[in-house]
C-alpha cells in the first residue's frame, strides 16, 4: 500500500463541479479522490508514526495558501507512457512548492524523486496519446480561472482503490502570509 500527503482544493461550488466535470471525462482517478495538489508523492516507509509527527510540525508552521489556477498544461508522464492534464497556478505557486519542501525535508527526503522537478498543480486528465492532452490544454487555457485555498494536509493509503483518510491536518501557521 502506498501513502501520499495531499492538500483538497476548496473553490466556489461552480468552479469545483467545472473541475469534476473535466476529471469526469478525463481522469481514471475521478470518484476515488476529490480534486487535489499532491504534496508528497507514494512512499511506503518510513513508519506513519515519524511521519504523522513531520506533517504536524510542517502543518504547524504553514498558513493556508491562497492560489489561482489559470492555465492548463500537458506534462508527459516521466514514470511511464502517455500525458497527464494539470491546472497550474499563477499565484501560490511558490507557497505551494515551499509546503513541498518542508514536507520532504525530514523522514520523507530519501522518497523525493530528484530527476522529475515537482510542479504544483491539479491533475484533471490522464491520456495515453500525448497529442490528445496537448490539445485539450490548448483548449482550456483560456477558460481556467479558479480561485483556490489549501488549507489541510491529509495523509492517505491508496491500493488503486478509493483513497482511505489516515490522518489530516489544518494547515495553522503564519507562513507564507497569503
Amino acid at each position: 500500500m502506498a501513502y501520499f500527503i495531499l492538500s483538497a482544493i476548496e473553490a466556489a461550488p461552480e468552479d469545483v463541479a467545472w473541475i469534476e466535470d473535466l476529471r469526469s471525462a478525463h481522469d481514471p482517478h475521478h470518484g476515488l479522490v476529490a480534486p487535489h495538489a499532491t504534496l508528497v508523492f507514494g512512499f511506503e516507509r518510513p513508519s506513519l508514526a515519524t511521519v504523522a509527527d513531520h506533517v504536524d510540525e510542517v502543518a504547524r508552521r504553514f498558513a493556508p495558501i491562497v492560489c489561482r489556477l489559470t492555465s492548463a498544461r500537458a506534462q508527459r508522464d516521466l514514470a511511464g507512457a502517455g500525458s497527464h492534464l494539470f491546472l497550474i497556478p499563477n499565484s501560490g505557486a511558490a507557497e505551494i512548492t515551499a509546503l513541498h519542501d518542508a514536507l520532504y525535508d525530514g523522514p520523507l527526503r530519501g522518497d523525493l524523486r530528484t530527476d522529475i522537478a515537482f510542479v504544483p498543480h491539479v491533475t484533471v486528465g490522464r491520456f495515453d496519446e500525448p497529442s490528445a492532452a496537448e490539445a485539450l490544454a490548448r483548449r482550456l487555457t483560456d477558460q481556467v480561472d479558479v480561485a483556490a485555498r489549501l488549507s489541510r494536509l491529509d495523509l492517505v493509503a491508496f491500493d488503486g482503490g478509493p483513497v482511505a483518510p489516515v490522518a489530516s491536518w489544518t494547515l495553522a501557521g503564519d507562513w507564507p502570509a497569503s
